[in-house]
């Protein structure tokens, strides 16, 4: 059973900030000055790496070529397609099974999108993401991990994250292959969600356990920061699936 929810259906009022080690040095950025809080962002972020948009979507890395806005290589000078006309079903990405992957198959389903990693401060929030997993899975959501060592937080293949996350957390939830969430190598869904819902200091993905919540028309409705624990954005999963608070079963 999941512990009680917290009221606010978007919790992350007075949640610790983060502040990562430093990645290497960073473009220099617009994003605003430190302490504005951006309404969108649940939790306060401190960004520590670069990030850029990619250059095409739908494809399971960051590593590709240019491409038109048709798929067709480019020009490497001509600008990133636009995402604006983007969704989160456009994307594609590998899983950690080595298969492609369209998130198309999420079409319908609220989702939780997280930058998982196996040796954090916050992997045992593993725990709390099987909970809402196993507790809202029938009712139409699903969480999906994407592991990450852009932060050298999880050494080792997919195999070995694979193995960790079933055996020490019991995880059920689908897993990607590994992937860079900033920087010119970052996944295109992952810059596609920086975009979509932007941090305190900007859309760069502050560290592990960044969570975006995703409607089943594949808008993002909620990014939250990683302090934030699973259990506090139960509230806001039962809302959007039409539950009644702490009961998992149909609203009047």
């Amino acid at each position: 059973m999941l512990g009680p929810a917290a009221r606010d259906p978007d919790p992350g009022a007075g949640v610790i900030t983060v502040t990562a080690p430093s990645m290497g040095a960073s473009r220099q950025s617009r994003d605003p000055a430190p302490g504005r809080r951006d309404s969108s962002t649940t939790g306060q972020e401190i960004m520590n790496d670069s990030g850029s948009i990619p250059r095409e979507r739908g494809v399971a890395g960051g590593r590709a070529a240019h491409a038109s806005p048709d798929g067709a290589p480019g020009d490497a000078a001509a600008a990133p397609p636009p995402f604006h006309d983007f969704c989160f079903h456009d994307f594609s990405a590998t899983t950690i099974e080595g298969q492609p992957r369209s998130m198309s198959q999420y079409r319908g389903q609220l989702v939780l999108v997280v930058n998982t990693a196996t040796r954090c401060a916050f992997t045992p929030q593993l725990e709390g993401l099987q909970g809402l997993h196993a507790a809202y899975q029938q009712h139409g959501f699903t969480v999906l991990g994407f592991p990450s060592d852009q932060f050298h937080q999880d050494p080792g293949t997919d195999q070995d994250t694979e193995q960790f996350c079933t055996s020490a957390y019991d995880t059920t939830f689908p897993l990607f292959s590994k992937v860079d969430v900033n920087g010119p190598a970052a996944h295109p869904l992952w810059a596609w969600l920086r975009e979509q819902k932007g941090g305190v200091l900007g859309g760069r993905i502050a560290w592990n356990f960044t969570k975006f919540l995703i409607d089943g028309q594949g808008r993002v409705l909620r990014r939250y920061a990683p302090p934030v624990p699973p259990a506090r954005i139960a509230q806001r999963i039962e809302h959007e699936l039409g539950l009644r608070p702490g009961g998992h079963g149909a609203s009047a």
